[in-house]
């Protein structure tokens, strides 16, 4: 079992795309991300957690306070069903990155 942690990125067309693959056990990557998109003034961004194999409570809740401190931010979620409770419907759902662009 690999319990890594991948990340890639990619800026295409105004929107900041962010896959992660792996377990998330303790969220020290997801706050980076979140920090590197906040200098980098960053706008549009879609969290793609398809591929993500764990994430806890203060993980979501870290996710759903960090669109709310960021008002002026447009973040879209792409998530299995599984995880879809866990997020309330705080989130737009996309079922593939590239829905995005029919949004914004």
């Amino acid at each position: 079992m690999n319990d890594m942690l991948k990340i890639s990125t990619e800026y295409h067309k105004g929107v900041f795309f962010v896959r992660i693959v792996g377990r998330n056990d303790n969220g020290r990557k997801l706050k980076e991300i979140f920090n590197m998109i906040d200098e980098l003034g960053i706008r549009n961004i879609v969290l793609n957690l398809n591929k993500l194999d764990f994430l806890s409570v203060d993980q979501i809740e870290e996710i759903s306070n960090f669109k709310e401190n960021k008002l002026k931010k447009k973040i879209f979620i792409i998530y299995d069903q599984r995880k879809s409770r866990l997020f309330n419907n705080t989130f737009i759902h996309l079922e593939q990155e590239l829905d995005v662009f029919s949004y914004l």
